[in-house]
């Protein structure tokens, strides 16, 4: 995690996005805190492009 909190969104928004695109596995403690931030962060948005 960026140690500047304004840029924790950008970050788990593109974490998030690159998980999605190589369709990588995650843990229950990185879903949390994911989940935690993301929840801090209502105007965000993921945007990925499926892998071929």
């Amino acid at each position: 995690m960026p140690l500047a909190a304004a840029q924790h969104c950008a970050y788990v928004a593109d974490w998030t996005a690159t998980k999605l695109h190589w369709q990588l596995a995650l843990d229950d403690a990185e879903r949390q805190a994911l989940a935690t931030t993301a929840a801090r962060c209502p105007a965000a948005t993921v945007t990925y492009e499926p892998a071929p």
